[in-house]
């Protein structure tokens, strides 16, 4: 039944006395995924076939996504929050030590940034933040780990990054982001 309907070999063997897979069907929007369940059946000490489950599981893994992004980005930048931060920032600390490497970290505050919120609002203050991270992204590496650490308050880890170095990229960003807030 199942080349008929997909047009594609099982993508799974039945080796195995039992076995629990998760499986991707489609793109986008018509995308389904279902968990599978097979199991040899037996009479008699004698394989007679498998018993295949399938158990759509689309809306769980899709509040699964829903609430690892909201462990771990800030919902106004859609940065790192300070939890993803810590964590993978253990990680790459760790390897830095292991493979000898320099580590960086710099942070990061919007000077001022009180005076907007009392003269201003808190939403135009929002705006503020957003255009300094966006400012921000466009000047680091791909792989800089960047988080909101806190109200106005930024992240960066660099891995591989000297302390001159990272000094010379934290200026950078600064120059870059003045001159960006100052432009508009």
């Amino acid at each position: 039944i199942w080349p008929s309907l997909t047009n594609k070999d099982f993508p799974y063997n039945f080796e195995r006395l039992s076995v629990t897979k998760e499986l991707t069907i489609g793109m986008d929007a018509a995308k389904k995924i279902y968990q599978i369940r097979m199991s040899p059946l037996r009479y008699l000490n004698k394989d007679t076939g498998h018993l295949i489950i399938f158990t759509d599981i689309t809306e769980l893994k899709e509040l699964q996504l829903q609430l690892e992004r909201q462990a771990y980005y800030d919902e106004l930048t859609q940065i790192y929050n300070r939890r993803a931060f810590y964590r993978q920032c253990e990680q790459d600390y760790a390897n830095a030590v292991k493979n000898v490497s320099p580590f960086t970290v710099i942070l990061l505050d919007i000077d001022y940034f009180k005076a907007v919120n009392d003269t201003y609002g808190h939403q135009i203050g929002d705006q503020v933040i957003v255009h300094v991270v966006n400012a921000c992204k466009t000047q680091l590496p791909n792989a800089a780990l960047f988080a909101r650490y806190g109200g106005e308050e930024f992240v960066i880890a660099l891995n591989g990054y000297s302390q001159s170095e990272g000094l010379a990229l934290a200026n950078e960003i600064c120059t870059y982001v003045a001159a960006q807030c100052c432009d508009t």
